[in-house]
């Protein structure tokens, strides 16, 4: 290593010599822009066992020593091709800027070539070349558009600035991210970028290869945020019979956070537990799921009546709404009649064995008596008899409305079943 650090150390120390030294051998300007690729030409032949070393004046260490890069960046590599051993920077920065040495490896390491590197600011660039604006919505395609005239045998790339190395190369996309492709349709050469994240937004410069790249277009791409819209979904019983229970479930989510709480409505009312018209009838059981950034509500009006029917509506906390409408069906049943005992009155023929004698009023007082005149036994045998008909009527009601009851939880499931297949 000591025999590469030899024409370095008299450089510095005896200046005139380098001086001279300069005079003897080619010397190059190469003058970039600050982010592109800088390329410093070096031919040197009849080069046999020796390497190509390159070399940045002043510093202590060579960059490169054949292909292989001594220095710990990735934005230096060398292209060798026969006679040429070029040493590529990419993403040039202002600190790139300097001399720099191709020497042939010996005992008395021998200068080929010195290029002086020149690096443009890029604030002074963006001031000459055409410019655009981008603006897409995060997931959608961004397409940034590159027009090149009079190309001939040159290519076309596209560059991230702040990026170490080109994303295209012609066609031919250099990094390995499928989302990025080139449209090239004549003087158009366009980069697409597919799903476009946050992460894609900067600035992209389009550029002719040449020993000096020449910048053409500069294309800021801004990705704007999707802001998430949770979505709600609301459930449960369309069709009632009456007295039966309204069951209604409110489920929102999939937003960035979770909903903190849903209102109910109905007809246009916000439904409060306080409201006489529930008449204790009204329950609410509401939960949020943090894992799933989801919240549900559950609505249970048992008891239903004909005025529940309506549009019932769920609300959530970031507006969200879903509605539902509530049909209560009629249940019709036979009124229970309301026979009253009478002032606990028979029809006697009196208390003799002898049928009575005298006039037709007589008889026909006699024929209803007063519960004075009935005994105890005859009074409980008639309340019996009473129970026994109101126990009876009972049944029958009963029976009828779970006849009723079943023909309308059929057609309930009728109409559901209709409902579901007119969907498909």
């Amino acid at each position: 290593m000591l025999f590469f650090g030899v024409l370095f150390i008299s450089c510095i120390w005896i200046m005139p010599v380098c001086g001279a030294l300069e005079s003897t051998v080619e010397q190059e300007h190469v003058s970039v822009k600050e982010g592109q690729t800088a390329v410093l030409l070096c031919t040197v032949k009849e080069l046999g066992t020796r390497m190509v070393v390159w070399r940045k004046v002043g510093s202590d260490f060579p960059l490169t020593i054949g292909q292989y890069v001594y220095v710990g960046d990735v934005r230096f590599a060398v292209s060798a091709n026969g006679p040429d051993w070029d040493l590529m920077i990419n993403n040039v920065k202002n600190s790139d800027a300097g001399k720099y040495t191709c020497e042939k490896s010996a005992k008395t390491p021998s200068i080929v070539k010195i290029v002086t590197l020149e690096v443009t600011q890029q604030a002074a660039l963006e001031s000459t070349v055409e410019q655009e604006h981008i603006s897409v919505k995060e997931g959608q395609t961004a397409v940034l558009p590159c027009s090149m005239k009079e190309l001939g045998t040159r290519t076309v790339g596209w560059r991230k600035v702040g990026t170490d190395f080109p994303l295209t190369v012609g066609q031919f996309v250099y990094v390995a991210d499928e989302r990025l492709a080139v449209s090239a349709n004549g003087p158009d050469w366009d980069l697409i970028i597919k799903s476009a994240k946050n992460s894609d937004a900067g600035k992209y410069t389009c550029e002719i290869s040449a020993k000096t790249p020449s910048m053409v277009k500069i294309v800021t791409l801004e990705v704007t945020e999707v802001t998430q819209q949770a979505d709600l979904n609301i459930t449960g019983t369309k069709f009632v019979p009456q007295y039966g229970n309204i069951n209604l479930t409110c489920k929102t989510g999939g937003g960035h956070t979770a909903p903190t709480h849903v209102d109910w409505f109905f007809n246009g009312q916000k439904i409060r537990s306080s409201n006489s018209f529930w008449n204790g009838r009204l329950s609410i059981i509401s939960w949020q799921e943090l894992h799933t950034r989801s919240y549900t509500s559950n609505l249970e009006i048992s008891n239903s009546r004909m005025d529940d029917a309506g549009i019932y509506v769920c609300r959530s906390s970031d507006l969200n709404i879903g509605s539902i409408k509530v049909q209560v069906l009629r249940i019709k049943s036979t009124p229970v009649a309301t026979t009253s005992i009478p002032a606990a009155t028979t029809q006697l023929n009196g208390n003799s064995d002898k049928p009575n004698q005298g006039n037709t009023e007589n008889e026909n007082a006699n024929d209803t008596l007063s519960s004075e005149n009935i005994s105890e036994e005859m009074m409980r045998a008639t309340q019996l008899e009473f129970y026994r008909e109101q126990i009876l009527t009972d049944r029958k009601r009963r029976q009828m409305m779970d006849t009723e009851k079943e023909f309308y939880e059929a057609m309930i499931r009728f109409l559901q079943q209709r409902e579901e297949e007119d969907k498909k």
